[in-house]
């Protein structure tokens, strides 16, 4: 307020004739600042504010300018510029009030302003404390109780997982939400396959290569382009690889671990959420189990599963799951005497005893090269050397030969022979020679040469790695057990256009024997799947029988469903791993709209408090400067 803005306040010589009149009091002010001493009397109108009587009184005294000054009542209170003057006016003896002088600048809030805006702001910081403490805990309460399988989740989450087998790579995108009974309600909505042939694996010569692989990968693109913009910065990405690498592993861990790290390096390029570790070596019996729990929830055995009606769910024995890849077999089960479990599971709140059992180099790619080492080694019994020209009865007859580079049969530890002399001589053979195997058809000749593979005593005499699969080791299921039977088991009868679930045993051995007699014309049919499966149907078709009747002693297949997919779903360990992984995730972590919801709470809260705090703030500032009167 300026001195020419002020009220006129009537000086002490005109006021004199007017003392009589009841709304005038009188004021006397005085001064005992350092700058100015002194006093004086006024006659001032009771509705006259003190903020005007001030300036009235540093009119035309010496008081230094730019100072700003304030009145106090004679017990030293401080006095609002807009308090009317009759408020003060307690008997008929002056009003007497004192100068007082604060810093130039300075805004004068009062000390009870203060302790009120501190208690407001410890109010709400102790407010977003607790709010952020229990609120997630109290909003995701009933997302753990048992509730009905179609109730809409809360929010949804989603992750990548690729699968790196020894010769594909598969990619499937899953999206959670709520929990029922602590574990995830997981559905695929995406899955894709790469063509097969090539595994991670094959980059131990340029580990760095893998990285262009994935990252030039349409199924991976494709995978994260269909994640929610706003989700990607929260979505895991994860790569596992199985037998392929784990064989690699046991014979150049340098290598191995140079691929993953390089993978390791393509995924955090992506656009997705980086978890330490986002690509492992998964163990033999990790991936059974996971095998299993996909198989299971797929078909409802769990009691909660994707797009299942009531009447779908069932309430029998969990099945069995029989995983056939390129490298390993695997075989997991809930056994007939609980104590023979070697794996304990829980899911949805319960716990199941399960024995997995995974045997390297029983997968289809590993079993071809043990077979076809197995025949270099019968014509170096023989003749006492190497030849590379060799017949053998597992491949049709025919103009066109099966052909393999030394270098990717003999580097195979699943291949490695005892006999010293016989592996000396492999050892030396150059990696860019090549063997070729002339069809015979012969389908008895074809089960002699690969049975040896599942008789223990002769493969543990056999091979320097061991790696041999034995089948009393593998106890008994429950009476009845069903099994799903997935990945190559389904490949190959597929690919022998075998489109029904459940195949006879006995059936299943005609068409063998009816594939393994005929010419390479015969397996036209088969072009589509490409070279491989011309030549080598034969074989997989011989190896896979006596892998379940004579590895797994499944005499009778009435019991085995043949499944790629079930329940819309993918069967293989990616889902089982998304299973697992929600279990281990907590409540408050999963549910992000729950999350969300605190975060709104949360904001709101602030604002409230925050606008309440700078209105106590300005009011304050304000009823400070109201107290100074700048000269």
């Amino acid at each position: 307020m300026s001195a020419n803005d002020a009220p006129q306040v009537e000086a002490p010589s005109q006021e004199r004739e007017r003392l009589v009149r009841p709304n005038r009091v009188p004021i006397k002010i005085i001064s005992t600042l350092s700058t100015h001493k002194g006093s004086e009397v006024f006659q001032v109108h009771r509705e006259q504010r003190v903020g005007n009587v001030l300036l009235a009184y540093l009119q035309g005294k010496n008081f230094p300018e730019g100072n700003a000054y304030c009145l106090r009542d004679e017990d030293g209170l401080l006095l609002w510029n807009s308090y009317p003057i009759g408020d003060l006016v307690s008997s008929n003896d002056p009003i007497v009030l004192y100068v007082c002088m604060a810093p130039n600048g300075e805004k004068n809030i009062p000390r009870m302003c203060l302790y009120v805006i501190v208690v407001w702001a410890l109010m709400l910081f102790t407010f977003i404390f607790f709010l952020n403490i229990f609120a997630p805990s109290i909003l995701s309460r009933s997302s753990t109780d048992p509730a009905p399988l179609h109730a809409a989740s809360i929010a949804n989450r989603y992750e990548v997982v690729v699968d790196a087998g020894s010769v594909h790579t598969d990619v499937s995108l899953y999206e959670w939400g709520a929990k029922i009974n602590d574990t995830g309600v997981v559905q695929e909505i995406f899955s894709c396959e790469t063509a097969a042939g090539q595994g991670v694996s094959s980059f131990v010569q340029k580990p760095e290569a893998v990285q262009d692989y994935l990252l030039n990968s349409s199924c991976l693109l494709d995978a994260i382009s269909r994640v929610p913009e706003d989700q990607k910065g929260s979505t895991d990405i994860f790569l596992g690889t199985t037998a392929g690498m784990r064989i690699l592993n046991a014979t150049n861990p340098i290598a191995a671990q140079q691929i993953i790290g390089n993978i390791s390096l393509a995924l955090n390029k992506t656009k997705l959420h980086y978890t330490k570790p986002n690509a492992l070596i998964l163990s033999g019996d990790a991936e059974g189990v996971m095998g299993w729990i996909s198989s299971n929830y797929l078909s409802h055995k769990f009691a909660v599963s994707p797009n299942a009606s009531d009447s779908d769910i069932s309430d029998q024995e969990p099945m069995g799951a029989l995983d056939w890849g390129g490298a390993s077999a695997q075989i997991t089960f809930i056994p007939r005497d609980s104590s023979q479990g070697n794996r304990v599971v829980n899911l949805f709140k319960k716990q199941y005893n399960v024995f997995t059992k995974s045997n390297l180099c029983y997968g289809q790619a590993e079993g071809l090269k043990r077979y076809l080492v197995g025949l270099i080694f019968k014509q170096y019994q023989t003749n006492g050397r190497i030849e590379f020209n060799l017949q053998s009865p597992c491949h049709p007859k025919g103009k066109k030969t099966y052909k393999t580079d030394a270098k990717a049969l003999l580097e195979s530890p699943c291949a490695r022979y005892k006999d010293g002399e016989f592996q000396k001589m492999l050892d030396g053979v150059s990696g860019n020679s090549t063997f070729t195997f002339i069809g015979q058809s012969d389908p008895a000749r074809c089960k002699q040469e690969i049975r040896p593979q599942f008789h223990l005593s002769r493969c543990r005499s056999t091979y320097e790695q061991g790696h041999c699969l034995n089948s009393s080791s593998i106890p008994k299921p429950q009476d009845d057990a069903k099994f799903l039977a997935f990945s190559t088991y389904w490949y190959l009868l597929h690919a022998l256009q075998e489109n029904h679930t459940q195949v006879g045993e006995a059936h299943f051995e005609g068409m063998s024997e009816k594939l393994c007699s005929s010419s390479y014309g015969f397996t036209s049919f088969m072009s589509k799947y490409g070279a491989d499966y011309r030549h080598n149907s034969c074989f997989k078709s011989v190896f896979m029988d006596l892998l379940l009747s004579e590895g797994y002693k499944k005499d009778d297949w009435v019991n085995i469903s043949f499944v790629k997919r079930v329940s819309d779903a993918e069967v293989g360990w990616t889902l089982g791993y998304m299973l697992q992984k929600t279990n281990q995730i907590p409540d408050r972590v999963l549910y992000v709209m729950e999350q969300r919801t605190v975060f709104l709470i949360t904001l709101f809260a602030t604002s409230f408090y925050a606008a309440i705090i700078y209105m106590l703030w300005y009011i304050c500032t304000y009823s400070g400067n109201d107290k100074m009167v700048q000269r």
